[in-house]
């Protein structure tokens, strides 16, 4: 809407239009990211269990990559989408 002049009633058509033609592909990107997290989650509470709440500190890392990549996967998302411009 903001960054290609569209009025909010016809960005929010299009929004829903999109998601309606992209929902399989956001499913198994959510699925797979909840195996992800959950296979983080074992990870960490493993090692909590050995190394106590040091392990605590393997978290802040992981947070960060998975948000770092959430982005990125966001922004690759609505290229694809909306703009007819090549990935490079």
């Amino acid at each position: 809407m903001v960054l290609h002049d569209i009025a909010p009633h016809r960005a929010i058509g299009m929004s829903i239009h999109a998601f309606l033609r992209n929902w399989l592909p956001l499913l198994v990107s959510e699925f797979v990211w909840l195996l992800v997290l959950l296979g983080v989650v074992v990870l960490v509470l493993g090692a909590g269990m050995v190394m106590g709440r040091a392990a605590l500190l393997l978290w802040l890392p992981v947070v960060l990559a998975e948000t770092a990549v959430g982005l990125l996967s966001t922004h690759t998302c609505y290229h694809n989408i909306w703009t007819n411009l090549p990935m490079k």
